[in-house]
């Protein structure tokens, strides 16, 4: 569960490491390690002595997947201690071409201000965007999360230069997600608690480009279980 009970089995514990340590390092690490990947040397690196130092290389997938399909890594050492190594792969979907309810379902409707659903964007108008959260169980610590297509600007209803009006149309939307965060490309909200059933989290725009983007897909997610998560699908959107 990530804690010890009481302080006789933390001891214990901190013993029990302390065996392991003097039995698994025994030897004072002196070795080289190298790693390859498709049999080509990507990192050499000489250890001398008991050190926290750390050597990292980052590989661009074109040179690891040549191919296209597979990357053979492989981790040599040479000489006496332990060589201890993390291998993570990084990498961002150009798209994702299906919506997921892994726990939550998620769907996303750009509105006029007035409350009508938006039959076309033209440059200068503003909009209201609402994301629709239902969650079959109650769920705590929840954020969502929506991305900003290029021709889209947030706008931040709490300046004091903003409209009081506009800001009311998001209060009464957001009553579950009491805390936002916005920055340049995507907005967050926060709750602590979502009972089961159907929530809601708006944000105001302002359609600031013509063009034809790529709309992002909205996520939503418990912060401390990840796994429970649910997001739209990839959209184009569309700024006359």
């Amino acid at each position: 569960q990530g804690y010890w009970n009481n302080t006789f089995t933390s001891a214990q514990v901190l013993r029990a490491l302390n065996l392991y340590y003097q039995l698994r390092e025994k030897q004072t690490p002196a070795f080289r390690a190298t790693v390859s990947v498709n049999n080509q040397e990507m990192l050499s690196a000489l250890f001398q002595g008991r050190t926290l130092e750390v050597r990292n290389e980052q590989i661009p997938f074109a040179l690891a997947y040549p191919s296209g399909e597979t990357a053979p890594v492989t981790f040599a050492k040479q000489g006496s201690g332990t060589l201890y190594y993390t291998l993570a792969q990084h990498y961002t979907p150009a798209l994702y071409a299906t919506p997921v309810d892994a726990g939550f379902s998620v769907t996303r409707q750009i509105y006029t201000l007035d409350g009508k659903p938006a039959t076309q964007i033209l440059t200068g108008e503003r909009y209201k965007i609402t994301l629709v959260i239902k969650t079959a169980v109650a769920r705590n610590f929840v954020a969502a999360q929506d991305f900003i297509p290029a021709g889209f600007s947030l706008v931040n209803t709490s300046l004091a230069t903003e409209s009081a009006t506009q800001a009311e149309l998001l209060a009464k939307d957001n009553t579950s997600f009491t805390h936002s965060e916005q920055y340049v490309d995507r907005i967050y909200g926060f709750a602590d608690e979502l009972p089961a059933g159907e929530h809601t989290f708006s944000y105001l725009v302002t359609a600031i480009a013509p063009g034809t983007y790529v709309y992002p897909a909205a996520w939503a997610s418990q912060m401390y279980a990840p796994g429970v998560m649910g997001r739209t699908a990839t959209t184009a959107l569309t700024i006359q």
